[in-house]
């Protein structure tokens, strides 16, 4: 069917819209593409807007099928037994946990963008994670320590708030692009330090290594946040709520073992 020259003129910047992977393509963030290259012509708010709902709804879900697997593992007396024996040998809860948990993490990353495989192996994903933490919560429990699974949860949950807000309040005034290589560098010195500390332990070191990774891990937490707000595209939540995920999961238990490790 023909069209007026005009009306081709209007439907054209349509046609050319693409993915906000592309869009971002020349810029330094997909909420910084100019207004009228935005997807479908909606505002970059409203987008921005929606996608950190999108993220945070599901990380909420996430530590909710976290929660209750930790839980059933520290109070189920079969999973409690069925942990303890997992955590007797390091080569048997490498092959129950880790194996899968690398294997999923793999798939998850190849259909990252694939729905909806992305958000059935983001399930299989966080009930991975979640099976690995959860004998590590069961020993506690098996101590009497439980407790103090509580008390890091609170603690990282309510240090996880306040950086969050901290960066949402901020905003554009944040530049934080340069801190990733940074992090990165801390948590290489990190794990050669853990790999020193194999050979000579100390309770005073393995409270200043677990202050040093529960800091660490909240820098993590406020530069993947800054990503959400200023890096990452509607496209990319998968990849943002596993950062953000994983970041909490790893500053909950440097806190437990800070807690531990004062008792």
């Amino acid at each position: 069917m023909a069209t007026s020259a005009g009306g081709a003129d209007l439907e054209a910047p349509m046609l050319e819209k693409k993915t906000s992977s592309d869009l971002r393509k020349g810029y330094t963030s997909h909420w910084h593409v100019p207004k009228h290259e935005h997807l479908g012509g909606i505002s970059g708010d409203a987008v921005k807007a929606g996608f950190r709902k999108k993220v945070y709804a599901i990380l909420s879900i996430q530590i909710g099928i976290t929660g209750a697997i930790c839980m059933a593992f520290m109070y189920s007396p079969i999973l409690n037994d069925f942990a303890l024996q997992l955590l007797s040998n390091n080569i048997v809860f490498g092959c129950v946990t880790i194996v899968p948990l690398v294997i999923i993490t793999c798939f998850l990353m190849a259909q990252k963008n694939n729905y909806p495989a992305n958000a059935g192996l983001l399930v299989l994903f966080t009930v991975a994670n979640s099976v690995t933490l959860g004998p590590v919560c069961a020993l506690f429990a098996k101590v009497g320590m439980a407790s103090l699974v509580l008390e890091a949860f609170v603690i990282t949950m309510g240090v996880f708030i306040g950086l969050t807000a901290f960066v949402m309040l901020m905003g554009d005034r944040l530049d934080l692009g340069l801190m990733g290589g940074f992090l990165f560098v801390m948590l290489m010195a990190m794990l050669t330090t853990a790999l020193v500390g194999i050979f000579i332990p100390s309770v005073t070191q393995n409270i200043l290594y677990a202050s040093a990774g529960a800091v660490l891990f909240a820098g993590y937490i406020i530069f993947d946040t800054w990503r959400i707000e200023q890096v990452f595209g509607p496209d990319n939540y998968i990849i943002a709520v596993i950062d953000i995920y994983l970041d909490l999961i790893n500053m909950f238990l440097y806190i437990l073992q800070i807690l531990a490790e004062s008792k």
